[in-house]
Order: structure tokens, then C-alpha cells, then sequence
């Protein structure tokens, strides 16, 4: 949830359609601990605090997850 509403009030006015698109895909490699993107718009993440500050764990690429999104 926290990405959806980050993507949307960061997002500049100036490539807007194509920075929101780039940085939604960005989720599948930042829930994996991965934060360096293939994209000229959005090439890395901008949340270096939450790295080194986050005690949870990342996910794992290859293991199975249930991730549930509530849309409001």
C-alpha cells in the first residue's frame, strides 16, 4: 500500500504516464530487496533509509508468496 501511495505523490508532471508506470513495475524487484531498476525514467529507488533502517526480512525470488492488495 505504502508503494501505491508513494508512486502517486512522487510522480513529476513531466513524463508522469511513463515515471508511473516504471516505478509501479519497480514493486516485484523492490519487495525482493532489489532497487536498481532496467528503466532511463526510474533507474533506482530513492529510499536508501528504509534499506538499512528495515528490520523485516525481503522476500526471496523463487519461493511462493500470497500477497493480498486491497483495492479501496
Amino acid at each position: 500500500m505504502n508503494h501505491m501511495y508513494y508512486v502517486a505523490a512522487t510522480a513529476p508532471a513531466e513524463n508522469r504516464e511513463e515515471f508511473l508506470r516504471d516505478m509501479w513495475l519497480s514493486l516485484d524487484n523492490h519487495i525482493h530487496d532489489v532497487h536498481e531498476h532496467d528503466s532511463d525514467i526510474y533507474p533506482y529507488c530513492n529510499h536508501v533509509h528504509v534499506i538499512y533502517d528495515r528490520e523485516k526480512e525481503w522476500l526471496v525470488r523463487g519461493t511462493q508468496h500470497i500477497i493480498l492488495i486491497e483495492i479501496i
